[in-house]
């Protein structure tokens, strides 16, 4: 089974294309999509957990891959189901539980009792998930969970699940609005990166403050100046250096 699954992550899962064999290597490229029981082409995040098995989250639908063929999970009226068939991110945990973010909130798939929890946006409760856009997520050195949103970060405890909601942060005495995270990461040394589509990149501290922010500036000499404040993804290679993705390079 194992094996099924460690082959399954080189697959390259695409609406183009076709089966290919490369002799270099001996990397070996297969499709998967509708026709092996894909719920859709457009995928948006695939994760691996605790057991080997592929997880794939599409914009309609939870795809579970075993190295033989799919189980789908989609929204179920008036039982314990996914907010949302919507995804955009997934994190597996240590106990081998899937975490997903949809465009209706959060999911927590417990394989144990096969079933979902949900947590929801409520507007006037401000120990709630900050916001129903789930746009990003990390399990830290902790066990806490952190959650980018469209109205802001939360941080989920848990062992108790309270939210500790941030819907702006600040830096150097201004208030930032932080939507939409695409993605989150601790550094070696617990500080946490952040990349948003409109506010650039940020470094938070383990107090939960804003230490850096990499934007665009009048002035380009600045260290923190780059060249776009929408960062689609980064990155810290071996050497330490980090590497940011923008919308224009």
């Amino acid at each position: 089974m194992v094996y099924h699954i460690k082959k399954a992550l080189l697959c390259i899962l695409t609406v183009l294309g076709s089966s290919l064999v490369y002799g270099q290597d001996n990397i070996y490229y297969k499709r998967l999509s509708i026709e092996q029981g894909l719920s859709l082409t457009s995928v948006m995040h695939i994760t691996e957990d605790k057991y080997g098995f592929l997880w794939i989250g599409t914009q309609q639908g939870l795809n579970l891959y075993d190295g033989y063929g799919f189980k789908v999970f989609l929204p179920e009226e008036g039982k314990n189901s996914i907010l949302s068939g919507h995804i955009f991110c997934l994190a597996p945990d240590e106990n081998g539980d899937i975490w997903i973010g949809t465009d209706a909130g959060l999911s927590k798939y417990d394989r144990l009792k096969n079933k979902f929890t949900n947590f929801v946006h409520k507007k006037n409760d401000s120990s709630s998930i900050a916001g129903g856009r789930v746009t990003a997520l990390l399990h830290d050195s902790k066990g806490r969970l952190w959650i980018g949103t469209e109205n802001g970060i939360s941080c989920l405890e848990k062992n108790t699940g309270v939210f500790i909601n941030y819907p702006y942060l600040v830096y150097n005495n201004k208030k930032i609005n932080v939507t939409q995270p695409s993605k989150i990461i601790e550094y070696s040394n617990g500080d946490l990166y952040f990349s948003t589509p409109f506010s650039g990149f940020f470094r938070m501290n383990k107090s939960g403050h804003i230490i850096e922010q990499w934007t665009k500036m009048k002035d380009t000499s600045d260290v923190h100046h780059i060249i776009n404040p929408s960062v689609e993804s980064f990155i810290f290679d071996k050497k330490g250096n980090l590497w940011l993705g923008t919308v224009i390079g």
